[in-house]
């Protein structure tokens, strides 16, 4: 009567009996079949130590034997049932037969490609493994590192993604408690180990930027700017060797804000002008999934984080302009070969935006903890001085899209949504009691009227309704006057009446 799949009374008896005549068989051939065919007894009633003595006596018994390569799809059948089966997955990694039994499948090619079975199995089963258990961490460390020795220049995409996410996966289990020095160690570990891939640095990037937002809650000020200095360090160090260029714009803005949350200025202005870099050297498109997409969309999304960020952060050396990394981000844009000429101009209009708002009193955000971090706004507010440089760079902005406009001539529908846009952002921002803004707006206003299909009816619409409602509930008569200038009609009668 076959035993497997069947629970058996007095199981170990059967085991111990039947296991005790199978070692005393010779000839390897016979020997691996019995093991073959035994593997689903033993997983099926017994635990840790009795599928240790029987995967030790594998091991013994193969070891050292010439030709064992012929019983490699024997060995894989066992570990792999092993794997599924095992009622407590855990111990897989507790006993001491697992490396030795992975060495038998000799060469490199075949040890990865188990080392991959068993991380695979821990990825899909593993979920609740004592991930701070330093055996556990060994023993996964050590096939890891084999997985990703055996990627090089010609391993399929593909088979580098999946590996790439198994040994993230063991990355992301790892748990040190509240130890976060532990857990930088073994993050400064891992970034030697798992040079070759991109989704494993990134990974780790993200894990170091998690460990600053914990330190946070240090009470131990010292001891927190340290490790976060630290932390900014290993960050802006790891994120070169990255070879995506979205990948590492967007660790570079996200090292810099966790940077700034820990009150390092230094740090994050270092990442800040790094990722200014990234984008004067992002292509023009970019690889997703396969699929080739235009990436100047994803890169002004991404340039508009920036300045937002740009917004709070203060100057960190006396020795710097104001908003010196504004100013290099503005000039990185008019730098950048843009395949779509509109685009930067979408930029320039939002980097009015953020100059008006750099001269309020209070900003609308600010760094959390302004122990660690006064924003402009503390620093700065509205002292004329300032007041007075931030004038200078909306002058120069304002400049670039005047030239572009006025270049439009021969594109009448670009002109005029162009010509929209810009009239709304200096009703909106700008001081109509300037004689030069409020003769601009009204020029604007005349230009975005020359073309009327060039603009969505019903867009048009909810932007004239929007200037008319802002104008109407400001106490300064310079708005009403504009409103009536461009409308023909009093104050009051320009809102519809629900």
């Amino acid at each position: 009567m076959s035993l497997r799949g069947h629970l058996v009374p007095n199981a170990s008896n059967v085991f111990r009996e039947a296991w005790t005549m199978v070692n005393k068989v010779k000839d390897s051939e016979r020997f691996m079949a019995c093991a073959e065919a035994w593997i689903y007894f033993i997983v099926k009633h017994f635990k840790n130590k009795e599928i240790s003595v029987f995967m030790d006596d594998i091991t013994r018994h193969l070891s050292n034997r010439v030709g064992i390569e012929r019983f490699h799809t024997q060995l894989h059948n066992i570990l792999q049932h092993l794997l599924n089966y095992i009622e407590d997955f855990e111990d897989t990694f507790h006993m001491n037969y697992l490396l030795p039994y992975l060495d038998m499948f000799g060469s490199d090619t075949n040890k990865s490609m188990r080392c991959k079975i068993v991380l695979e199995a821990y990825r899909t089963r593993g979920e609740n493994v004592e991930s701070s258990d330093p055996v556990i961490n060994d023993c996964l460390m050590y096939m890891c590192k084999i997985l990703h020795d055996s990627v090089d220049s010609l391993t399929v995409e593909d088979e580098v993604r999946q590996i790439s996410r198994l040994i993230a996966c063991f990355i992301f289990r790892v748990d040190y408690g509240n130890d976060l020095e532990k857990y930088l160690n073994f993050y400064m570990e891992a970034r030697g180990a798992f040079i070759r891939l991109d989704y494993v640095q990134s990974a780790l990037v993200q894990c170091v930027n998690k460990l600053m937002v914990l330190s946070v809650s240090n009470s131990r000020a010292l001891v927190k700017n340290s490790f976060a200095r630290a932390c900014s360090a290993y960050c802006y160090i790891t994120i070169p060797s990255i070879t995506s260029p979205l990948i590492k714009l967007q660790l570079y803005i996200l090292t810099g804000q966790t940077s700034l949350l820990n009150g390092c200025l230094g740090q994050a202005d270092a990442c800040l002008k790094a990722a200014s870099m990234v984008v004067s050297d992002f292509p023009a498109t970019l690889e997703v999934d396969g699929l080739i997409i235009d990436a100047e969309p994803i890169l002004v999304s991404y340039i508009k984080q920036m300045l937002s960020i740009l917004l709070v952060v203060p100057v960190d050396c006396p020795d710097l302009e104001v908003l010196h990394q504004v100013k290099l981000l503005i000039r990185v844009v008019r730098q950048y070969s843009w395949t779509d000429p509109m685009q930067p101009h979408v930029l320039y209009l939002y980097v009015l935006d953020i100059l008006a708002t750099a001269t309020l009193d209070t900003y609308p955000y600010r760094i959390p903890d302004g122990k660690l971090v006064d924003s402009n706004d503390v620093l700065y507010g509205r002292e004329p001085q300032f007041v007075a440089d931030v004038d200078s760079i909306c002058t120069v902005v304002l400049d670039n899209i005047l030239e572009r406009l006025y270049s439009l001539v021969d594109k009448p529908n670009s002109q005029t949504k162009l010509a929209f846009e810009l009239l709304l952002h200096i009703v909106v921002r700008a001081d109509l009691n300037e004689i030069q803004m409020a003769t601009l707006a009204v020029n604007l206003w005349k230009l975005s009227k020359k073309n009327k299909t060039a603009m969505d009816s019903k867009i048009e619409e909810k932007m004239m309704s929007y200037i008319i409602e802002f104008c109407e509930n400001e106490d300064d008569e310079i708005y009403h006057k504009f409103i009536n200038k461009i409308t023909g009609k009093p104050i009051g009668s320009t809102i519809k009446k629900e």
